[in-house]
């Protein structure tokens, strides 16, 4: 557990709001990792589980009534989430505060959890959302407002709790073509999506090596280390949308620029790793000249004990 990360508070809240689909997964005990995707007044969430040859006709027609989908060989229900609007209104101020990273969210038997990380000097604002949006009534609560370890603590939990494995690509970037944007964000730095169902404008935060140049477009959280700024790309559209359109759960996505080099890392349910690979194939980003090579497809305690990304990085 590092004691120097950034990203060094973390908040846990849970929910069980009384809708068809949390009944269901209390009834059959369904645990599942969850893809949130929250757009303006929409909230839609992407769980699973795999296809048992003895299921009952219950269940069965309970995935019926969700319009779930089975593909190879793995049950997926993608819906939108039925909250209230004071919900949205907190997940949308928590997600949107600066610093704040959606770092994890599953269902355990009916009970939707979310964890969001961040940096201790924008705990005022986290509180202040907390208090604007909760009262008594509030069927969410609080399961822990602390010290998180930064984010490989977060992971360790997460691969504790499921399989999940990291895919890791990286390509050589066309000075010539994104010199504005290498400039801008400084040409060295590692940032996470804050959201990883990004609508067309990505917000992220950025982890700055000390004595980095950094750009005017960067909003300052600690000066010099982090900070956060709204891009929009393409190809993170264009992936994002055939993410959603398959229903796959990913979990978060970090990226990394280094001489050059642009680095991704997509955490997600292993059983859906080669999914992941073939959405990458049929995103054309060979065809953009990007040519990316595949550097690990890795469970991921495996690679939290060997990256050397977290020797590198303090978040």
């Amino acid at each position: 557990m590092s004691d120097n990360s950034l990203l060094d508070w973390k908040l846990r809240l849970s929910f069980s709001p009384e809708t068809e689909l949390t009944n269901g997964a209390r009834k059959y005990s369904i645990t599942s990792e969850m893809g949130i995707y929250v757009d303006g007044e929409k909230t839609e969430i992407s769980i699973f589980f795999p296809d048992d040859l003895n299921m009952n006709r219950e269940l069965f027609i309970f995935l019926n009534s969700m319009n779930a989908v089975n593909k190879n060989g793995i049950w997926r229900i993608s819906r939108e989430m039925e909250v209230s609007k004071d919900f949205r209104k907190l997940m949308q101020g928590l997600v949107g505060a600066q610093s704040a990273v959606l770092s994890s969210a599953w269902i355990d038997k009916g009970i939707f959890k979310v964890e969001i990380i961040f940096s201790k000097n924008r705990l005022e604002k986290i509180s202040s959302i907390l208090l604007k949006n909760m009262d008594q009534t509030s069927d969410v609560a609080i399961e822990y407002l602390g010290p998180s370890g930064g984010m490989k603590k977060s992971l360790e939990d997460l691969s504790n709790r499921s399989n999940v494995s990291v895919i890791e690509y990286d390509f050589t970037l066309d000075q010539t073509k994104f010199a504005d944007r290498i400039d801008a964000l400084g040409n060295s730095w590692f940032r996470i999506i804050k959201s990883p169902y990004e609508s067309r404008t990505v917000s992220a935060v950025y982890i700055i090596r000390d004595g980095q140049k950094v750009g005017s477009r960067l909003n300052e959280i600690i000066k010099g280390r982090l900070y956060e700024v709204e891009i929009h790309n393409p190809i993170f559209t264009e992936i994002n949308n055939k993410i959603r359109k398959e229903r796959i759960p990913v979990l978060l996505k970090m990226q990394a620029l280094e001489n050059g080099t642009m680095r991704y890392f997509i955490i997600l349910p292993s059983i859906f790793s080669l999914e992941l690979l073939g959405i990458l194939r049929e995103t054309g980003l060979m065809e953009m000249g990007l040519n990316p090579v595949i550097r690990r497809v890795q469970p991921i305690e495996e690679w939290l004990n060997s990256s050397s990304i977290f020797r590198e990085v303090d978040f």
